[in-house]
C-alpha cells in the first residue's frame, strides 16, 4: 500500500496540494490522438479505393470478350444470346488523336449504343455538348483534352498508325467533333483512353479488333 501511494504522490500528485501532474495524461492524449488519426486515414483511403473502383467497373464493364476472330462472330453473339447474357459491341485499338500540330497515341473504345449510357460511364464531371454535324462524336478525357488544346466542340483527325497505305505512306485518318469531355480522376484513363460510338468507326478500325463487352 506503501509502494501505491508514494507512486501516486510522485508520478500524480507531487506538486503542491491542490494540483496535479497533467504532464502524465500527455502520452495518453497522443495514443488517443494517433489511433483516431489512423482511423480516420484508412477510412478516407478505402472510400478512395471504393471510389475508384466503381468508375473503372463502369468505364471497362465486368468482363469483356476479346481476339475474336471474324467468321466466329455470328456464333459467339448467337451463344451469348442463347444463355442469356447482357453484352454491347465493341471495338479497341490504338489510335492518334491529332489537333493542329499536336498529337498523342492513345486507345480508342468504340462502345455500341454509347450514347445510351455515357453518364453512366463517365460520371457527374462530364461535359457535352450538341452540334447540328455530320461527322461522329467523340469522347476525351479532360487532361488529355487540355495536352492537346482541345476545348468542346473542336473538330481533331483519328488516325491508326499501324495501317500505313503502301501508295499514299500515309495512314487512314477519320475526322471526328468532340462532343464530350469528362474526367474520371483516373489519369491513366483520363490521359490514355478515348471514346466514341461502335457504328461511327465500324467501318474504320480493323474488323479483328471486335470485342463483346459483358455487363
Amino acid at each position: 500500500m506503501n509502494k501505491i501511494v508514494f507512486l501516486y504522490k510522485f508520478y500524480i500528485s507531487k506538486h503542491p496540494k491542490g494540483y496535479y501532474n497533467l504532464s502524465l495524461l500527455f502520452p495518453f492524449v497522443g495514443v488517443i490522438i494517433g489511433f483516431i488519426t489512423v482511423a480516420l486515414t484508412l477510412a478516407i483511403m478505402e472510400g478512395m479505393e471504393y471510389s475508384i473502383f466503381y468508375k473503372l467497373k463502369n468505364i471497362s464493364f465486368p468482363g469483356k470478350l476479346t481476339n475474336i476472330m471474324s467468321a466466329s462472330n455470328l456464333s459467339i453473339e448467337d451463344l451469348l444470346i442463347e444463355n442469356n447474357i447482357d453484352y454491347i459491341k465493341g471495338l479497341e485499338d490504338k489510335v492518334l488523336i491529332m489537333h493542329d500540330s499536336l498529337f498523342r497515341l492513345t486507345n480508342i473504345h468504340a462502345i455500341e449504343n454509347i450514347i445510351t449510357f455515357k453518364k453512366q460511364l463517365f460520371g457527374k464531371e462530364f461535359e457535352e455538348i450538341y452540334l447540328d454535324s455530320q461527322l461522329p462524336n467523340i469522347y476525351i478525357g479532360r487532361p488529355l483534352a487540355r495536352k492537346l488544346e482541345i476545348i468542346l466542340g473542336d473538330t481533331v483527325d483519328v488516325a491508326i498508325p499501324k495501317d500505313i497505305n503502301l501508295f499514299t505512306g500515309l495512314p487512314p485518318k477519320r475526322k471526328m467533333i468532340v462532343g464530350g469531355i469528362f474526367e474520371l480522376g483516373v489519369l491513366d484513363y483520363d490521359n490514355n483512353n478515348i471514346f466514341t460510338n461502335y457504328s461511327s468507326v465500324r467501318n474504320f478500325i480493323p474488323e479483328n479488333r471486335l470485342l463483346f463487352y459483358l455487363s
